[in-house]
C-alpha cells in the first residue's frame, strides 16, 4: 500500500504524468487556476485511492483483528490506549472547545481572502472552504496561500527560501546546517553512515522512490 500510495501519478490528456512530490505537491501550493487545483486534487486520490481500496479494507480487517486479539475493541482504541490516559478522548474534546472560536475566525478570515480570488461561483462565505484551494494537497497547511492570506502583505517577509536560492544553498548543505545546529544544543552530530547512505535528494535516474522525509533507527548506534 505504500508503494501504491507513494508512486501514484496524474496524469493529463497528453500524456504528461506529473508525481506527488514535487510536481503535484508544487502545483497546490503555486497555482491560482481553480480547475488546475481540482484536476490535480481530484485526480492523485482517484490514483492513489480506487487501487488501494480493496488493501485498505483488508488492512482494517487485520488491524482490528490484532488489537482484538489484544485486548481492544479494535485499532482506534489499541492507538488510543498508546497515549496512556482514559480521559484521551476528552481531553481532546475539552481542548478543540478552546481552540474553536480562534479557529472559526480564521477559517472565516481565509475563506474572505479566497472568496476575493476565486468570487461567489466558487466560494460561499458561509460555507466550508472547497480543500484543494488551500494550497496543500491534503490541506493541513495553508503557508502555500500565504500570498492571497498575509495580512499585512507590505510588511517585511519571513520567508528565507529566495535569498537561499541566491546563495546556492542545496540540500547537502541544509542538511549540514541543521546539523550544526544541533551539535551546538549539544547533541551528537549525525554519523558518517548517515552521510553516505541517505537519500537526500531524489535520484536522476528514472527510479520511483518515496520522497516524503522520514528517518529510521535501525539500532545499531551508528546508522540513522
Amino acid at each position: 500500500m505504500e508503494t501504491k500510495y507513494s508512486v501514484a501519478e496524474v496524469c493529463k490528456a497528453n500524456g504528461t504524468c506529473h508525481p506527488l512530490d514535487p510536481d503535484l505537491q508544487k502545483i497546490m501550493a503555486e497555482s491560482r487556476d481553480y480547475d488546475e487545483l481540482l484536476f490535480a486534487w481530484k485526480g492523485w486520490r482517484d490514483s492513489a485511492g480506487k487501487v488501494l481500496r480493496q488493501d485498505y479494507k483488508r488492512y482494517v480487517e487485520l488491524a482490528n483483528k490484532a488489537a482484538t486479539l489484544n485486548g481492544h475493541s479494535d485499532n482506534g482504541a489499541f492507538w488510543r490506549s498508546l497515549y496512556e490516559t482514559p480521559t484521551f478522548e476528552e481531553d481532546l474534546e475539552s481542548l478543540w472547545k478552546e481552540l474553536e472560536p480562534l479557529y472559526l475566525n480564521v477559517h472565516a478570515y481565509v475563506r474572505r481572502a479566497l472568496y476575493k480570488k476565486y468570487g461567489p461561483k466558487y466560494i460561499n462565505l458561509k460555507g466550508p472552504i472547497p480543500a484543494h484551494l488551500l494550497g496543500n494537497m491534503w490541506a493541513q497547511t495553508w503557508s502555500g496561500i500565504m500570498d492571497l492570506a498575509i495580512p499585512y502583505p507590505d510588511a517585511t517577509q519571513v520567508d528565507a527560501t529566495p535569498f537561499m536560492v541566491a546563495q546556492g544553498w542545496t540540500p547537502i548543505k541544509m542538511f549540514e546546517e541543521s546539523d550544526k545546529f544541533f551539535t551546538s544544543l549539544g547533541l551528537l552530530p549525525m554519523p558518517q553512515e548517515f552521510w553516505e547512505k541517505s537519500m537526500l535528494e531524489k535520484p536522476s535516474d528514472g527510479r520511483q522512490v518515496v520522497c516524503h522525509a522520514s528517518a529510521w533507527d535501525f539500532y545499531n548506534r551508528k546508522d540513522f
